[in-house]
């Protein structure tokens, strides 16, 4: 048992290569606040924030090299996003559902995305009783947040499709995560401020192998397997550990569901699907 924990939060933490990671607190207030240094954390809130940092995968960019650059024979397209330094912090803009601009900071220690709660009526999205909702731990207790689906997130050009967000009153900037950056290839040059994106190539190959869409469909499955069989076995976990595996839990339900569509478009057999 011991040794599949280990391996299940191995698989929950992983995360593209990672140099750096952003540390994260919410102060007395209730408001969000991000730093890339430990020290520049208030000393009241450094334990939140090396609490938060661990309980997620770490990292975000790697340094922007010229193993990158000669990787330039691939016959994919290398999109460069300008980015805007704010202290530690990286702000990009990106085009959410295909026609609004929104800024972002870049945050690939997180496996999701977030919106500031304000940006909900400029897309056009209605927040009702039914609608989705997943908990988030502040300093002053326990809030829900919604869950939206967004129909696109686009950085100079390079878009993914059916991300999962979460709509947060406490945010005025977003939070891009690991769902959009992981399926890219990605670097950074600080001298230049760019930011350079190239599609996975696993995310771009041609969708005519069975084996190639079984092993899609299992990854996931199988980490929701093993996600269940944890919660199950585990009466005695935190109330706050147990909410953020649920919240896993509602992303990996949505890779799946973003796969299925995936799978829907190219007329992929059911019976490649399992």
């Amino acid at each position: 048992m011991r040794r599949s924990a280990i391996c299940l939060l191995v698989l929950l933490l992983q995360s593209s290569d990672a140099s750096s990671e952003i540390f994260r607190w919410i102060d007395e207030a209730g408001k969000l606040h991000f730093a890339q240094n430990i020290q520049q954390v208030p000393s009241q809130y450094r334990k939140q924030a090396l609490q938060q940092s661990a309980a997620k995968s770490g990292g975000s960019f790697q340094t922007y090299t010229k193993s990158i650059e000669q990787q330039g024979s691939r016959a994919y397209r290398k999109h460069r996003v300008p980015f805007v330094s704010e202290g530690s912090l990286m702000r990009v803009n990106a085009i959410v559902n295909g026609h609004l601009e929104l800024p972002f900071f870049i945050d690939t220690g997180a496996s999701g995305v977030s919106l500031p709660a304000s940006a909900a009526r400029r897309l056009g999205i209605s927040i009702g009783p039914n609608t989705q909702r997943v908990t988030m731990q502040t300093a002053n207790g326990s809030i829900e947040l919604p869950l939206v689906r967004l129909d696109s997130v686009e950085l100079a050009g390079a878009r993914v499709e059916g991300l999962m967000a979460t709509l947060n009153p406490t945010l005025s900037i977003g939070l891009l995560g690991g769902a959009f950056f992981n399926q890219f290839t990605y670097g950074v040059d600080p001298a230049a401020n760019i930011i350079t994106l190239e599609r996975n190539y696993a995310a771009v190959i041609p969708s005519l192998s069975e084996g190639h869409w079984r092993r899609r469909f299992q990854k996931i499955r199988s980490s929701l397997e093993q996600l269940d069989a944890y919660l199950r076995n585990r009466e005695g976990l935190n109330e706050a550990r147990r909410e953020e595996l649920e919240q896993k839990r509602v992303e990996l339900e949505a890779r799946l569901d973003a796969l299925e569509r995936e799978a829907n478009r190219d007329s992929v057999p059911r019976a490649w699907r399992r």
